[in-house]
């Protein structure tokens, strides 16, 4: 019974060790067809977010023409500013909210400390009267530390701010009235 065991093993194991070798076969084709690569055509097109969508035909995105790249330059306005690093937390926020007719509100994780403690983070929020943004935070809003705000319009016209609170507390809502 042991040996008729024993030959059973060796030959489960002698069969593995030959599933295990590599098919040579493959590797014996003609050249043409082994080193033959496939070119793949690519359309190329660059999208700055105003061409009308067409799901049903691919032929509705209009392609920038680099004229129109050099026309739609991108002005860049500083809001605010943060040491604070980890801005996202492996979470997604909303942290710009178009109120519309040029009036905007964002908010960031705020941080002014450079001890790597940042005891004063919290939320960082600006806002745009749609004349220009007002003054770039110093401090938080929030009395307690909190971190990664998001920003919500309700249906009144209220801005509801959540944020990340501290250890008693789980979450951390602030409002805007008449926004």
């Amino acid at each position: 019974m042991k040996k008729t065991l024993l030959i059973g093993l060796i030959a489960a194991f002698g069969a593995s060790i030959y599933a295990q070798q590599k098919n040579i076969s493959a590797y014996n084709l003609p050249d043409e067809i082994r080193y033959q690569s496939k070119k793949i055509k690519y359309e190329e097109r660059v999208y700055r977010g105003y061409e009308p969508v067409n799901l049903s035909s691919k032929k509705s995105f209009i392609p920038a023409t680099p004229q129109a790249q050099r026309s739609a330059a991108v002005n860049e306005t500083i809001i605010g500013s943060s040491t604070y690093d980890l801005q996202t937390n492996s979470s997604v926020q909303n942290r710009l909210v178009n109120h519309g007719g040029g009036k905007f509100s964002a908010v960031w994780t705020y941080g002014s400390a450079l001890d790597g403690i940042w005891n004063e983070r919290g939320t960082g929020y600006v806002y745009n009267d749609g004349t220009g943004w007002g003054s770039a935070p110093t401090s938080r809003i929030e009395s307690n530390r909190t971190g990664w705000p998001t920003l919500h319009t309700l249906g009144n016209g209220e801005e509801l701010l959540i944020a990340h609170g501290n250890n008693t507390d789980l979450l951390t809502q602030n409002k805007r009235l008449n926004v």
